[in-house]
């Protein structure tokens, strides 16, 4: 094998506060696009038999991930709100994933972060290399900002990343809003001619569609008289479905209504923050989570008429597809970027 032209692997992981959203190229060349629950509990003893496919060792801790982790304790469930409990997580989540894909030996592991903590990107390195022992002079991870790096992604997919034909019909945006809405937050830039406005980038903690997983909560305690966590309301807010105790309730249409009224919340905030740019882009861009509630939403008249309230429809741009993958594949691209310029090692 020709070693010198051999391509650089690289693993692109998306850690959301709501799923963990990997990229790759495969040895065929194709984007492979992936994603598991980000639900880690911790077990307070070693378990008396360990099952490769939903017990996970690191460091001399055990640790149940994705769905598994749901059917145990949630008083064992990692919580996942914060930037702490991001940065503590993601070593696991790492580990895990690489075990997961096997075999393949990576010569870069991509992340990012919301750009409401943009300025904890060099701590994050920093435990990462300690928890995972990893030599630091290697430059084994590179952080990316959420938001900014799915432009990338966008530049190069447009609005459909499943089939590369259509790229070419594809509206191309020079100006535009950009809104990444992941589960905790939001990320919110404004791009003219492709380039970033300068103090026109935001990260909004506590703004994402945790807000629809919340409101759920409630929903259930007022309405079933029990609670249910946090990330057990994002799996209802996903399937529509509430079982409990051999018992099925269909809420989609509960998660439909409150699914709606968060992205006209949403509508209102980008109407504060960036009413000007509004009136100057070509248009508004959602990726990120937010883009498949928005995206559904879009075949409601009742909700267009809401849209039209701030622009026409023609002014929303949202990805039908792997719309959430825009970040792991945008740190993807622009990593292989780097490497093909020569600016990293």
């Amino acid at each position: 094998m020709d070693t010198k032209n051999k391509k650089p692997r690289i693993l692109s992981i998306d850690l959301g506060y709501s799923s963990v959203k990997y990229s790759f190229v495969d040895d065929n060349g194709a984007l492979v696009n992936d994603k598991f629950i980000s639900a880690v509990a911790k077990l307070p003893n070693a378990p008396i038999q360990t099952d490769d496919e939903s017990v996970f060792s690191l460091n001399g801790e055990y640790y149940v991930i994705a769905e598994n982790a749901l059917k145990l304790d949630r008083s064992l469930l990692m919580p996942l709100e914060t930037y702490e409990n991001l940065r503590d997580v993601y070593p696991v989540v790492i580990s895990y994933t690489l075990k997961k894909l096997g075999n393949i030996k990576w010569d870069k592991v991509c992340l990012g972060l919301s750009m409401a903590f943009s300025d904890k990107a060099d701590e994050l390195l920093q435990y990462l290399y300690t928890a995972l022992l990893i030599d630091p002079t290697s430059n084994y991870f590179l952080v990316y900002p959420q938001g900014l790096a799915s432009r990338a992604a966008f530049s190069r997919y447009k609005e459909n990343i499943r089939d590369a034909a259509v790229h070419s019909t594809s509206v191309s945006l020079s100006s535009f809003l950009l809104c990444d809405g992941g589960f905790s937050t939001l990320d919110l830039c404004a791009i003219i001619d492709h380039k970033s406005a300068a103090g026109a980038t935001i990260g909004i903690p506590d703004t994402g569609v945790i807000c629809i997983s919340r409101e759920l909560a409630n929903y259930v305690y007022k309405t079933f008289e029990y609670r249910i966590s946090i990330k057990e309301a994002q799996v209802v807010v996903d399937s529509g479905r509430l079982i409990r105790r051999g018992r099925e309730y269909d809420l989609s249409e509960v998660v439909d209504k409150l699914s709606k009224q968060y992205l006209i919340n949403v509508l209102n905030l980008l109407e504060e923050k960036y009413s000007n740019y509004l009136d100057v882009v070509e248009g508004v861009l959602f990726v990120g989570g937010i883009s498949h509630f928005m995206s559904k939403a879009l075949e409601d008249p009742t909700f267009c008429k809401e849209v039209e309230k701030h622009f026409p429809i023609s002014y929303v741009h949202c990805p039908r597809e792997y719309g959430e993958f825009y970040n792991s594949i945008g740190y993807l691209l622009l990593t292989e970027d780097l490497m093909e310029k020569g600016k990293i090692k």
